[in-house]
């Protein structure tokens, strides 16, 4: 009885699929639901536009999140695409190892250097922040 009581009710809703409101309108609504749950941030994709539409085209988005990490996988891929045709490369790296690596990536041929959990080093501490784990270091144009 039980059952088929489970049964009726969950068919009912596989069928109607809740009135057709899984996600919210609007024109970033799938994108604004991943990052929504990955950066504890409303209306992400909008942040995330406005903040990577101030990066300089020609030259390379680092992003750099912890080894192993499928939240940083599904944040990097979100970011490539709404960044596209920005060139992104995706850094795994330790917190311990982070400013190692900065030191030796060539600077004038970076726009900006992305931090997802990891703590960005002082020297960028005034970058864009997009919610508690995602901040963002313009950097500036070679002369």
């Amino acid at each position: 009885m039980l059952l088929s009581i489970f049964v009726a009710i969950g068919g009912r809703e596989v069928w109607t699929g809740s009135g057709g409101k899984f996600l919210a309108p609007g024109p970033y609504a799938s994108t604004d639901a991943y990052l929504a749950a990955l950066l504890n941030v409303p209306n992400a994709s909008e942040r995330c536009l406005e903040v990577m539409s101030k990066l300089y085209s020609k030259r390379t988005v680092f992003y750099f999140c912890p080894p192993r990490e499928p939240r940083g996988d599904f944040v990097y891929g979100v970011l490539s695409y709404l960044s596209w045709p920005q060139d992104m490369r995706k850094v795994e790296i330790g917190q311990a190892e982070l400013a190692d690596k900065l030191g030796s990536i060539d600077r004038s041929s970076a726009s900006a250097f992305i931090f997802f959990e990891l703590q960005s080093p002082s020297e960028f501490s005034r970058g864009l922040h997009v919610g508690p784990n995602l901040s963002v270091a313009l950097l500036q144009a070679p002369q």
